[in-house]
C-alpha cells in the first residue's frame, strides 16, 4: 500500500513538472517594459505593436495595454483603439483589458465601454445577458467583497454615534 502511494505521488509530481515545462511562465513585468520602450520609439505603430504583443502573451494583455497607453500618453480615442485591438487579439481577456485601460486613464471610461459594447454587445451596460440584469459591464460591481475605496471615496463622518448631548430625563 505504501509503495503504491509513493509511486502515484511520484507520477503526479513528474506529470506536473512535465506540464509546467510545456508552458513556461512569462514575466509580464519584463514584457511590459519592453512594450513601453518599443511603443515609445515607434508611437505611430502602437496598434500593431499591441496586437503582436497580445497575440504572443495573452496572459499579459492588461500590462501590455497599460504600457502602451502610458508610453503614448494616449487620448481617449487612441485608448479606445488600443483596447479594441487588444480585445480582438485576446477576446477572453476583454474585460481585463478594459479594466486596465480605465485604471490607467479613468477619463476614457465611456470610450472603452463603447468599444466593449461594440465587440460583445451581450455583456455591455446597455445589453443584458442573463434575463434582465446587467452583469458584464466594465465597472459593474462583482459579487463578493470589494475594497471600499474603489467605488466610494472616504468621507469622514463628524456626527456623533449617539446623541448623548440631549437630556433623556422627562420633565
Amino acid at each position: 500500500m505504501k509503495t503504491t502511494l509513493k509511486f502515484s505521488l511520484l507520477a503526479a509530481v513528474c506529470c506536473a513538472s512535465v506540464h509546467a515545462a510545456d508552458k513556461p511562465q512569462v514575466d509580464c513585468v519584463k514584457v511590459s517594459i519592453s512594450i513601453k520602450e518599443e511603443v515609445a520609439s515607434n508611437q505611430s505603430l502602437v496598434l500593431q505593436i499591441v496586437e503582436k504583443a497580445v497575440l504572443a502573451n495573452q496572459d499579459c494583455a492588461g500590462e501590455i495595454v497599460k504600457s502602451a497607453i502610458t508610453a503614448t500618453q494616449a487620448d481617449n480615442k487612441l485608448i479606445a483603439s488600443i483596447v479594441e485591438v487588444a480585445a480582438m487579439a485576446a477576446p477572453e481577456k476583454m474585460r481585463l483589458i478594459a479594466q486596465c485601460a480605465v485604471a490607467v486613464a479613468p477619463d476614457s471610461l465611456t470610450d472603452v465601454q463603447a468599444v466593449t459594447a461594440k465587440l460583445d454587445p451581450g455583456t455591455s451596460n446597455g445589453g443584458t445577458s442573463n434575463g434582465g440584469t446587467s452583469n458584464g459591464g466594465i465597472l459593474d460591481r462583482p459579487s463578493g467583497p470589494m475594497p471600499f475605496f474603489i467605488f466610494k471615496p472616504f468621507v469622514e463622518d463628524t456626527k456623533p454615534a449617539t446623541d448623548n448631548n440631549q437630556p433623556n430625563f422627562p420633565g
